[in-house]
């Protein structure tokens, strides 16, 4: 078999992950035979999906006896894969268009990789009405991407099961980092639907409130590289303490309303700055300024950036 769609399922009905399901029934120039789909149900608890309509594919469907979270759903969806190759799904998305596997395969002929970067499509919400976003050489989201089943088994890739939110960029960074056998690919075949019950997309203080978790996710892809022997996690231990001094800087965060949340934040950033220690004292100069350049900076307007070492100096006193 050449391709299985790994979905994690909760409580969406059939009726929110038949558009998903209808999409990939809707492709063309493919024989069905070469592709399954395995929803990975987390839990008991989660909604029971009563299929009222025939798929001209298998669906498998697994459920673990406790709910295991999105992470372990994922990483459950992979243990009963035996594709040749793997793409993870949410169950409230769906394919762009009907040549989208199509393209994959002719992609997995073309070249045999372990991993696949595509663009994608996200569909947002705004005052002026539905709009269409291109995600390109994307790092951050799960979507878009395709894997070589064995690739992953062989490297011990899988989604962190204590990561329940940022999760994808830990697992999407971590498998790119272990290859050099990668593409990618302007062909834009997933669609990131837009979700009214989604937080993420729906609450203005979501990357607040999250903001430690998606440190907390830099530190774990650290300690991953770091156990694997690749040299890189020394820089993505430097661009933790890049990343978190331009962004805690950002003048939202010092917002009276805000203050717990960089209080949060400020804890995490620094227990990991101590953790890391070791791994970043080997960077060169040269070497931490081309992780700096790598670093999103936003428009501070007139505030002005503390200077580094201060900055660092006081956060590395922090205690939780």
């Amino acid at each position: 078999m050449k391709l299985q769609l790994l979905v994690p399922h909760w409580k969406e009905t059939v009726e929110e992950i038949s558009p998903l399901l209808d999409s990939i029934a809707l492709q063309q120039g493919i024989n069905f035979n070469d592709i399954e789909v395995i929803i990975a149900h987390d839990g008991p608890e989660a909604t029971e999906l009563k299929f009222t309509k025939l798929y001209p594919f298998v669906i498998k469907e697994v459920r673990p006896s406790v709910k295991i979270g999105v992470s372990a759903a994922r990483n459950l969806a992979l243990s009963f894969a035996d594709a040749d190759y793997v793409m993870f799904c949410d169950s409230d998305d769906m394919f762009y268009h009907s040549a989208g596997i199509y393209a994959i395969f002719d992609l997995i002929k073309q070249f045999n990789f372990d991993t696949l970067t595509s663009v994608f499509i996200e569909e947002r919400k705004m005052e002026e009405g539905i709009v269409f976003i291109r995600h390109e050489m994307d790092s951050t989201f799960v979507h878009g991407k395709v894997y070589r089943r064995q690739y992953l088994l062989d490297n011990n890739i899988y989604f962190n099961n204590e990561l329940t939110v940022h999760e994808d960029s830990y697992f999407v960074t971590l498998a790119n980092e272990m290859t050099e056998n990668k593409i990618y690919s302007k062909e834009q075949f997933y669609l990131w639907r837009w979700n009214e019950k989604s937080i993420s997309r729906s609450d203005p203080e979501y990357i607040l409130k999250t903001y430690p978790n998606l440190m907390k996710s830099f530190g774990a892809l650290t300690d991953a590289l770091a156990a694997r022997g690749n040299q890189r996690s020394c820089l993505y231990a430097w661009y933790i303490v890049m990343f978190s001094y331009y962004w805690l800087n950002e003048p939202h965060w010092h917002l009276p309303q805000y203050k717990h949340y960089l209080d949060d934040a400020e804890k995490i950033v620094a227990s990991l700055a101590n953790k890391n220690e070791n791994l970043w004292s080997v960077l060169t100069d040269e070497q931490k300024e081309n992780v700096e350049k790598t670093v999103p900076k936003h428009d501070l307007g007139n505030i002005e950036l503390p200077p580094f070492e201060e900055w660092f100096n006081r956060i590395r006193t922090i205690q939780d």
